[in-house]
C-alpha cells in the first residue's frame, strides 16, 4: 500500500503530464495557423513580385502589407481558443487546477482539513500579473510583433539585394530541404 505522500507525489506527476500534453495542444495550435499562413505569404510573394526584377517600391510596400496583413491574421487565429477565448484569459484552467490540487490534497491528507477556494475575482488578478515582466497577453503579442518585424525585414532585404521572388520566398519561409528550420519565421516556432 503507498503512503499519503507516495500517492500524492503520484497525482502531481499525472497532473504535470497532463498539462505538459496541454500546453504542446497550445503551441500546436499556434503553430499550425502559423504555418498556414506562410503558405499564402509564398503565394503573395510570388504573385506580387513575379519575375520583374525592377519591382518599385510602392509595389514593396503594397507587399508588405498583403504578408503581414496573412501574418496577423493567422496570430488572431491563434491565439483564441474554440469558444474564441484569448489564450491569455485561462480562468477555466486555473480554477479546475485549484479544484484538483485541494481535491488530491484532502483525499490524500492522513488529516482531515480544508482548504479555501480562491474567487473568479482573484484568479483573474493572479492572472494579470506579469511573469518574468511580462504578462502572458503582452508575451504573446511581443512574439507576434518580433515575428511581423522578422518576416518584413527578410522581405526588404530580400528585395533590396535583387533577390529573385523565390530567393526571398525562401528567406521567409525557409528552405524544403531543410523543412523551413533556415527561414525567418522558424525563430517564432522555437519560441512558442
Amino acid at each position: 500500500m503507498k503512503t499519503a505522500n507516495e500517492e500524492f507525489l503520484d497525482a502531481t506527476i499525472r497532473h504535470q503530464v497532463y498539462l505538459l500534453k496541454q500546453s504542446g495542444v497550445v503551441s500546436n495550435r499556434i503553430i499550425d495557423a502559423l504555418n498556414e499562413s506562410e503558405r499564402f505569404i509564398s503565394q503573395a510573394l510570388n504573385d506580387s513580385l513575379g519575375d520583374d526584377t525592377d519591382a518599385n517600391l510602392r509595389k514593396l510596400k503594397a507587399l508588405l502589407a498583403l504578408v503581414l496583413d496573412i501574418r496577423q491574421k493567422a496570430w488572431e487565429q491563434a491565439l483564441v481558443d474554440d469558444d474564441d477565448t484569448p489564450l491569455w484569459a485561462w480562468s477555466d484552467l486555473a480554477q479546475r487546477e485549484q479544484t484538483l490540487f485541494n481535491n488530491t490534497t484532502t483525499r490524500l491528507s492522513p488529516v482531515d482539513f480544508s482548504l479555501a477556494n480562491l474567487t473568479a475575482a482573484q484568479i483573474k488578478e493572479i492572472i494579470s500579473r506579469p511573469f518574468v515582466g511580462q504578462t502572458t497577453k503582452d508575451w504573446l503579442r511581443s512574439l507576434r510583433d518580433y515575428d511581423l518585424s522578422r518576416i518584413k525585414q527578410a522581405i526588404k532585404i530580400g528585395f533590396a539585394q535583387g533577390d529573385s521572388p523565390g530567393a526571398i520566398v525562401r528567406r521567409v519561409n525557409g528552405t524544403s530541404s531543410l523543412k523551413g528550420k533556415d527561414g525567418a519565421t522558424q525563430v517564432t516556432r522555437n519560441n512558442i
